[in-house]
């Protein structure tokens, strides 16, 4: 038995050995070998690595100033214990001989939460860290020209310019800070991270640029998966603007999406692609000491592939009376066609222990409209009609945002400030946060005419976060504010907070109130809704005008500035 025993626990000690041997290797594998199928000839032609990052930490349950606790559900992320990623990657690249510069990366990502089930949005259901593919690419050389630099290509889902350069000037590298927030451009929901398509890079010591062209949905969707069919777009049983007033209001919003560029569920896929570039120049060359870079990214959405159906749909009112009628809705596929520019400017000062960086930014948004149209068998609309339910003339919208971001390291110890300041008050660029497109007086006009009449308008509704008339002045801001600490080098914690305030479309503070949490009783069943502060706004509606919303809210009797605060502890681990 003893014997046994001693050789039964020299096994699980050569056994734990090996693992330990092996977990050594993977937290900084690299090696070099001869791959045959690339030349012969050279002997460690070829790098092979695998390395990888992983982003945890601790989410404190914060309320807003309503009592509203942070949201909760298979997707909540924002309480509790979590991991945001973890990356594997795996790379290859030709290093020496007729083939240099030829290679691969293929990058694996645990930490997308999805919920079980197939439901995501159900409450029952199970989060599970679903590994998927943040990139995959190939990258080949196309020419080496000396002291100016040199151009290759990539195929694949790759890295977006927008986001992470690939040309050697990077915002997101400079910003350095992705375990706690994305950086600038990705934060305003202007580019995401990754994108199936194929780029160039062009690389040398004091200018970059990278271009894409790509789906434009990203790496998590395929091209054109959101556009909704011709055939399936909702307008209901009844689809004639001459119909009841519930269709044609919903013909009104399917004018208004198609000047707005977007399809019949809201979203702006398309069967077009996207241009996606930056174009840096860094002055400082190979200095390390001091490194100053300049970035001029941009986006140009749908530059072409649009499809005729994207912007033109034809209805049949194939039940009721009269006999079936014909609605044909014309857009322009120009509404399709947004874009984003951009200029960054990043300084990093390198004093040995005490190490500084400094970045500031602005990027624009167009939200390109067109005027869109509806025909039916009704003929000309009569004067002083509703004239929206034909017509929705339309122009562009804009959208911007100023930040700064400042970081300092000294030896174990650091600091984290990144101030945004934009317009909208989500913290989004995007069409639904861009400034109005249309002016006071069309605005005015086409709420006044829904109903038919003109010059009956009452108050007018220019207070809330959705108002019939919107003055322009959403504003949001969006601060965060970290302590980080460097217990080793590839280790990095930090304690901090974010915030995000705005101001409503009027220019009036964004507010909540405590009533919403307070159930308003007195009928034999409590809706959810039915609460103290919807029963005072649906009193002080009553009050202002029976016919629209007037200038006064509930949040005005008791009300408190909204501020979407995130405490957290948020680490690192470079492996």
């Amino acid at each position: 038995m003893k014997t046994f025993l001693t050789v039964q626990g020299a096994k699980v000690a050569t056994t734990m050995a090996m693992l330990l041997a092996l977990t050594g290797n993977l937290a900084a594998y690299e090696t070099k070998y001869t791959d045959k199928k690339v030349d012969e000839k050279t002997e460690n032609n070829t790098d092979f690595k695998v390395d990888g990052v992983i982003f945890a930490g601790y989410e404190k349950t914060d309320t807003e100033n309503s009592g509203v606790p942070d949201g909760n559900g298979t997707n909540a992320r924002t309480q509790g214990f979590d991991v945001s990623r973890a990356y594997l990657n795996i790379r290859g690249d030709v290093v020496d001989g007729d083939y240099k510069g030829f290679g691969f990366r293929v990058t694996f990502d645990g930490g997308q939460v999805m919920g079980g089930s197939g439901a995501t949005t159900a409450v029952n259901g199970n989060n599970i860290h679903v590994p998927e593919v943040k990139y995959a690419y190939m990258n080949a050389p196309l020419y080496s020209a000396g002291s100016l630099g040199s151009g290759s290509v990539r195929l694949g889902m790759q890295h977006v310019p927008m986001v992470d350069g690939q040309a050697g000037i990077s915002m997101e590298s400079y910003w350095k800070h992705r375990y706690i927030t994305q950086s600038a451009t990705e934060t305003l929901g202007l580019s995401g991270s990754s994108d199936m398509g194929v780029g160039y890079m062009h690389k040398s010591d004091y200018f970059g640029l990278h271009l894409l062209f790509a789906n434009g949905e990203g790496f998590r969707k395929l091209n054109a998966q959101g556009v909704t069919p011709p055939g399936t777009v909702a307008l209901g049983a009844s689809t004639l603007a001459t119909a009841s007033t519930a269709n044609a209001a919903l013909v009104r919003s399917s004018l208004r999406n198609l000047s707005a560029g977007l399809n019949a569920n809201g979203t702006s896929d398309s069967y077009g692609k996207d241009l996606y570039g930056s174009l840096a120049f860094r002055p400082t060359g190979k200095s390390k000491d001091v490194d100053f870079a300049i970035s001029l990214p941009f986006r140009l959405q749908n530059v072409s592939g649009i499809r005729d159906e994207e912007v033109n749909i034809t209805t049949i009112e194939s039940i009721g009376t009269p006999a079936a009628k014909t609605m044909a809705l014309r857009g322009d596929k120009r509404a399709r066609k947004d874009k984003t520019v951009g200029a960054q400017g990043d300084l990093n000062l390198d004093l040995g222990d005490l190490k500084f960086g400094l970045g500031l930014g602005r990027a624009e948004y167009t939200d390109r409209r067109s005027d869109a149209v509806a025909f039916d068998g009704t003929g000309v609309v009569p004067i002083g009609g509703d004239t929206t339910k034909y017509y929705n003339p339309d122009g562009d919208a804009h959208g911007f945002s100023n930040y700064g971001y400042l970081h300092a390291k000294f030896k174990w110890i650091g600091v984290l400030y990144r101030d945004m300041f934009g317009s909208g008050s989500t913290g989004v660029l995007n069409s639904a946060s861009a400034l109005p497109s249309k002016s006071y007086i069309q605005q005015l006009y086409e709420a006044d005419v829904q109903d038919g009449r003109i010059g009956n308008l009452g108050s007018v509704p220019t207070r809330g976060s959705a108002p019939l008339v919107d003055l322009g002045k959403a504003r949001f801001r969006n601060q965060i504010v970290a302590l980080e600490f460097f217990p080793m080098s590839r280790l990095t914690v930090s304690i901090g907070m974010s915030r995000l305030t705005s101001t409503d479309k009027d220019g009036s503070r964004t507010k909540v109130s405590g009533l919403s949490q307070i159930q308003a009783t007195g009928a034999s069943t409590i809706a959810s809704s039915n609460t103290v502060e919807n029963a005072l706004a649906s009193v002080v509606s009553s009050q202002n005008t029976t016919e629209l919303a007037g200038p006064i809210q509930a949040t005005d009797f008791a009300g408190e500035r909204k501020e979407n605060k995130q405490y957290f502890v948020r680490a690192q681990y470079e492996f």
